[in-house]
């Protein structure tokens, strides 16, 4: 047998209002699966609302590791799914796990169209780890967990005086996560 998952109907979508029209727009859950379950792949989660949900900082003013670790406690609790985190800068001052079967996505800009400011896109400026390299990592990654489209950036590293960290990110326990269009930068 094969399951097909077909768009739902909704009256709104993340920062927009119906206007008119239907009423309603068509909206296709991505998902996430863990096993050969067909069930798991059937579960809906909502992409989109998390990071502005659980009080996320864009400006990297205040640490946004507690709302994105929040945002993928959700994920984990429905079974997995996709933690989207939009544009901009993210301090990242507390260790963050990455649950099975859960991806953080951000929007990714290749370096060459940064023009001359390499945090455009999602970037994650990571405090964690400075003066430890042993110590814990930035983000725990557990089986099946996903980190795509994101910029490592590491403000308070110099090339002048450089000093080590922890590392940025660690697989625990497992032999396979996903690491797609990552970048890291050692300085501003």
């Amino acid at each position: 047998t094969v399951n097909v998952v077909l768009p739902e109907s909704a009256k709104t979508l993340i920062g927009m209002n119906a206007d008119g029209g239907n009423g309603t727009y068509r909206t296709l859950y991505l998902l996430h699966g863990l096993s050969d379950d067909h069930s798991i792949w059937e579960r809906r989660t909502s992409v989109e609302r998390y990071a502005a949900d659980y009080g996320v900082d864009p400006t990297g003013e205040k640490d946004s590791a507690p709302g994105i670790q929040a945002a993928l406690d959700a994920a984990r609790d429905l079974k997995g799914g996709t933690v989207y985190l939009p544009e901009g800068k993210y301090a990242i001052r507390t260790p963050i796990t990455v649950h099975p079967a859960v991806t953080l996505r951000g929007e990714w800009l290749s370096p060459e169209k940064k023009e001359n400011d390499l945090t455009k896109g999602t970037a994650l400026l990571i405090y964690v780890g400075k003066n430890d390299p042993d110590g814990q990592a930035a983000f725990s990654m557990k089986p099946c967990s996903g980190l795509k489209c994101l910029t490592f950036v590491y403000p308070e590293q110099s090339l002048d005086a450089p000093v080590p960290y922890s590392p940025a990110v660690r697989q625990n326990g497992c032999d396979s996560m996903t690491l797609e269009d990552k970048v890291v930068i050692e300085r501003k």
